[in-house]
Order: C-alpha cells, then sequence, then structure tokens
C-alpha cells in the first residue's frame, strides 16, 4: 500500500474511529473517564517515524498499564519498527 492511502486512511478511518470510540465510551461505558486504563492501544497505519518519536509516551503507557497491556494496531509492513524498538511483546 502507497503512503498516500495510508495517510488518507489514517485520517479517515483514525478520526471517524476515535470519535466513535468516544462516544461509546461516554454513552455505553458508564466508567468514570479518569478511571486508570487497563490497557492501551496505539494506533498508527502510516509513518513508523512518529513512533520512535513516540517512544517514551509508550515507554509510560507501559509503566502505568504493564507491557503486556499496550498494544499495536500497524499496517504488517510497518511492524519491523515496532519488533526493532522491542516496546511491547511481539504478540502484541
Amino acid at each position: 500500500m502507497n503512503i498516500a492511502t495510508m495517510r488518507r486512511l489514517d485520517r479517515l478511518v483514525g478520526g471517524i474511529g476515535c470519535r466513535m470510540l468516544t462516544w461509546w465510551r461516554k454513552l455505553v461505558d458508564h466508567r468514570s473517564l479518569a478511571e486508570t486504563p487497563m490497557r492501551i492501544l496505539f494506533v498508527k497505519p502510516a509513518e513508523q517515524g512518529a513512533t520512535v518519536l513516540a517512544e517514551r509516551a509508550v515507554d509510560e503507557a507501559a509503566r502505568r498499564v504493564g507491557r503486556d497491556n499496550v498494544f499495536f494496531l500497524v499496517f504488517a509492513e510497518n511492524r519491523f519498527v515496532i519488533d526493532a524498538m522491542q516496546l511491547v511483546p511481539p504478540e502484541n
């Protein structure tokens, strides 16, 4: 998949997905928004350079919820960056 297509998908699906999940959390899931999360998902389909720059944020997420509870959603061709940085277990 070329980078322009990945960017469009990232912008379109990412924005809509975040809005939908936020609405779901506010309307259906009645847990407090201030409650400590149990798991964290980073969605980064395009350009893994930002993942390198966000290493400290990922480390902080792992410190808060445990490394086994931090996940990445990336395209298969971008997985190598996550693996090379050893940010999360390979199965995540």
